[in-house]
């Protein structure tokens, strides 16, 4: 979780590039081996997210390209500013509704 990072200096205009960016400046170049798979967006009308307005806001899903990897999820904020970076399991992904 980022709190009070200077993240400004991640490159690009959209939430995508900056998740993206981001995960180059944590993982170098084995982050060429993630692809974007799906982007969450939260309601700004979603009554289970009042308390998180400017916290949460979606998520990115970025999928390995080895089955030996593991996912990772980029939460983001309103200002479309990654605020979480969580890797995780293919199966909490099913769960809570980011996959198929």
């Amino acid at each position: 979780m980022f709190e009070r990072l200077p993240l400004v200096n991640l490159k690009g205009n959209t939430k995508e590039e900056k998740a993206q960016d981001l995960l180059k400046r944590l993982y170098g170049e084995e982050a060429n081996e993630y692809k974007i798979e799906k982007v969450n967006e939260i309601s700004k009308d979603d009554s289970n997210n009042k308390d998180n307005e400017d916290y949460k806001r979606g998520s990115i899903v970025f999928m390995p390209t080895s089955s030996e990897k593991n996912p990772i999820l980029v939460y983001f904020n309103t200002k479309n500013e990654p605020t979480t970076i969580q890797v995780t399991t293919r199966d909490f992904l099913r769960d809570m509704g980011f996959l198929q």
